[in-house]
């Protein structure tokens, strides 16, 4: 997906990790426009910023939030398009399989 990100570390007072996200700001401006199947292999979540989201049912738009805990999932925009943030829990990779059980 286009967009650009940063990552955010935040270690404990042990010097463990305590918080890593990865931050990406993602614009998507085609109306209609589907997102095949997919996880990242952490746990995500998307704010919308414009436009909406439709995730099967669930419909998110400006203003709302929306948590992926990393099943196989598919998007698609809006009649306006969509423009939205996704933070992922940690490193995201993107994956078209199920997570093995």
């Amino acid at each position: 997906m286009p967009g650009a990100g940063g990552d955010v570390s935040r270690a404990g007072d042990d010097g463990s990790l305590a918080l890593q996200a990865q931050i990406d700001h993602v614009a998507l401006l085609v109306p209609g426009e589907r997102v095949k199947a997919h996880r990242h292999g952490v746990y995500q979540v998307d704010y919308v910023l414009r436009g909406e989201l439709r995730f099967g049912s669930p419909r998110v738009t400006a203003g709302m939030g929306y948590f992926i805990p990393d099943p196989l999932y598919s998007w698609t925009a809006g009649d306006e398009g969509a423009e939205w943030i996704e933070i992922h829990s940690g490193l995201s990779q993107t994956y078209t399989e199920p997570r093995a059980k």
